[in-house]
């Protein structure tokens, strides 16, 4: 099975994408993941060239691609689409995973300050005066 067809059964286990605001990073995940499947194809072509030819050159493409593939984990992360990133959308944890800060809070995303705002802009102090 392809890296894409993975992706659309992780999605289509995911009710929370089916919210319209997460259309275009779906489809930058469902992109990611197409190029992901088509670069390990040409590696696979790559590497039997270099069979074919018993060794003796190199293969006419590199055989990685550092980015793709981290780029695909980290907006499956942020889609909730991970163990951790799902612990984090529904509110588990946060950025230091749920564990207690030294003050006993989890990360302060529960807390609103006076500036109305919540998480962590809330605890900021705001500064009056001239700019």
């Amino acid at each position: 099975m392809t890296l894409l067809e993975e992706t659309d059964k992780a999605i289509a286990a995911a009710p929370h994408l089916l919210d319209p605001r997460y259309a275009g990073s779906l489809q930058a995940l469902r992109m990611l993941a197409g190029k992901a499947d088509q670069w390990h194809k040409i590696v696979e072509y790559a590497i039997e060239d270099i069979e074919g030819a018993d060794g003796r050159r190199r293969p006419a493409v590199p055989q990685n691609d550092n980015t793709t593939l981290a780029s695909y984990a980290k907006l499956s992360e942020q889609l909730g689409l991970t163990p951790i990133g799902r612990k984090t959308l529904d509110g588990v944890g946060g950025a230091n995973g749920g564990a207690a800060s030294p003050a006993g809070k989890t990360d302060g995303a529960e807390e609103a300050g006076t500036s109305g705002k919540t998480g962590k802009l809330g605890l900021i102090t705001p500064i009056s005066g001239p700019r």
